[in-house]
């Protein structure tokens, strides 16, 4: 799996992150079952586009059982030290 970084190669930044998000599309994190999922349900609380990462490591984790095609974001509190990649399941 191919991730894109927006800093050059010295100036990659590994932790510090906030958490990631999925990027122009219908998927929701749902923080109660641990998954990303399409159908929400109405009613029910706990949906969102963004979900909890801190690190790089953990987010090629997650990008394996994320939705395939589906490009995500890993943002940092840095600005122009995100990550970019696609889901693979």
């Amino acid at each position: 799996m191919k991730l894109r970084y927006e800093q050059n190669k010295g100036n990659r930044l590994n932790s510090q992150m906030d958490g990631f998000e999925a990027i122009n599309c219908e998927w929701a994190w749902n923080y109660d079952l641990r998954k990303w999922t399409q159908e929400i349900e109405s009613g029910k609380y706990g949906y969102s586009s963004h979900a909890p990462c801190k690190s790089v490591k953990a987010f090629r984790r997650m990008l394996k059982k994320a939705p395939k095609g589906i490009k995500f974001k890993l943002w940092n509190k840095y600005v122009g030290c995100c990550v970019y990649g696609f889901g693979c399941a």
